[in-house]
């Protein structure tokens, strides 16, 4: 199932900032930061299904395409005994590219439900970013799901749509692993 929903703020502003790290002058970072936020508009598209695949299978899935794809920007776990997701990684608002460890992994696959952002560079000379929350659910021994959104501002006179291309592209990989 696919469709369009609404973007964190936290979400436009990782993207934007990162965007604007690009630019060495920190007047045209400001500059870049307002065009990206005011001007570009926000292209948002999400798939999800639950799939018979065992948690933390699809877990290794996930992170194993976050370490070919892009970079990782946060990761979030909710326990048996909590109902909301909390992250791995608390920052002072700066966001940034993160290693993943052993350590997370074994967190993230011990959990019942996580949320994993990543960073992916899509387009010509890989200048598109997108931002990708792959969300995944525990449901039972054998079923998860999983849900991905793919966000991404796109220009106000050319459109790309990166963030439906890495949603499908992501979606297309894990039909081909689960049919192996």
């Amino acid at each position: 199932m696919g469709g369009r929903m609404e973007i964190q703020k936290e979400d436009e502003a990782i993207l934007v900032q990162f965007v604007a790290s690009w630019f060495v002058n920190e007047l045209s970072k400001r500059i870049i930061a307002w065009m990206t936020t005011y001007l570009n508009t926000n292209e948002i598209y999400t798939i999800s299904t639950t799939v018979a695949v065992d948690f933390t299978a699809v877990v290794d899935m996930m992170l194993a395409f976050v370490d070919d794809e892009g970079g990782l920007i946060d990761v979030k776990i909710a326990t048996e005994r909590e109902n909301s997701l909390h992250s791995l990684f608390p920052r002072n608002g700066t966001p940034e590219i993160l290693v993943q460890t052993d350590e997370i992994r074994r967190l993230v696959a011990q959990s019942n439900a996580c949320e994993i952002k990543v960073l992916i560079f899509t387009g010509l000379m890989n200048v598109n970013p997108v931002l990708a929350t792959i969300q995944l659910r525990r449901y039972s021994e054998d079923q998860t799901s999983i849900e991905i959104t793919g966000f991404s501002k796109e220009g106000w006179m050319i459109r790309r749509h990166a963030g439906k291309k890495v949603v499908r592209s992501l979606a297309q990989k894990i039909e081909v692993q689960l049919r192996v």
